[in-house]
């Protein structure tokens, strides 16, 4: 995250903190849903994409148009409310069919 925000190519180098949420997504194995605004300046809406591509079904997308990193909610209104909704029913039966 540090390269795309900062062009520095040592900055790499020098952040400790390394978040390397595509290798862990990877280890996840129950349901993933992913809710990221197009508008997002902070966590480029691409490297949602790539994180939701690496992730292990099932898995879901859902893009918030117009929405930044902390106004998805706001922005997305009743159908964000319905796909958090829906997909907390899918992964409830998914858990009672492997039960």
């Amino acid at each position: 995250m540090a390269e795309y925000h900062f062009s520095l190519p040592f900055i790499g180098n020098i952040v400790r903190n390394r978040m390397k949420n595509i290798e862990e997504i990877k280890k996840v194995n129950f349901p993933v849903l992913i809710i990221h605004g197009d508008a997002d300046t902070i966590v480029p809406y691409d490297l949602g994409r790539r994180l939701f591509d690496a992730a292990n079904l099932p898995k879901r997308f859902y893009t918030v148009k117009r929405a930044g990193h902390n106004n998805t909610y706001e922005l997305g209104g009743k159908a964000y409310l319905e796909i958090v909704e829906s997909f907390i029913q899918e992964a409830l039966m998914l858990d009672e069919i492997s039960h």
